[in-house]
């Protein structure tokens, strides 16, 4: 299993909405098994198949209290384009800020409608569970400033599992300032 980071600069949001995935695509993505039979160490954990938004919020939060910042909070279309993403990842078995479609982090979330000045997106693959992710994005020059952004007010975060991929887990944060 490979574990990777993938960061998006904050950007402006200018550009024309594209058609990601529907959010039955979005919500439907396969992604339901359990780990193959095999050896596995007694220091083993198995990788997250659930997100709880709220308790990761809580976590990011914290990071960005520490830094003089207020909390975000959770927004649905912004988890709808997170979730989305994430599943395209999935089932692409892929890390990347570009869609299958072409989409982008600033397309995906005005399609849900949210209308944006600011936008911003951290995804990440392969790691078991949140606290791993938050730690290699704080670790991350390009993921800290994202999660430090002074001005976005909103957030969407998504998990998506695929046993089938190498990677298995597909983490998507988006985060946002509204016009």
């Amino acid at each position: 299993m490979r574990a990777a980071f993938w960061g998006f600069a904050i950007v402006c949001a200018m550009a024309a909405a594209a058609s990601p995935l529907s959010a039955e695509e979005a919500s439907n993505t396969g992604a339901v098994g359990v780990q193959p039979a095999s050896y596995i160490s007694p220091s083993y954990t198995a990788p997250s198949k659930r997100l709880d938004p709220e308790i990761a919020l809580q976590k990011i939060n914290a990071f960005r209290a520490a830094s003089g910042l207020p909390a975000l909070v959770l927004d649905p279309a912004l988890t709808q384009a997170a979730s989305a993403h994430a599943a395209d990842l999935a089932a692409r078995d892929a890390i990347s800020h570009y869609g299958a479609d072409g989409s982008t982090p600033v397309t995906r979330v005005a399609s849900t409608g949210y209308d944006a000045i600011v936008t911003g997106e951290n995804v990440a693959t392969g790691q078991r569970h949140f606290d791993e992710v938050l730690d290699g994005w704080i670790d991350s020059e390009s993921h800290r400033k994202t999660l430090l952004a002074p001005t976005v007010i909103h957030a969407g975060l998504a998990l998506v599992y695929n046993p089938k991929a190498s990677s298995r887990t597909f983490w998507t944060m988006v985060v946002a300032e509204p016009f």
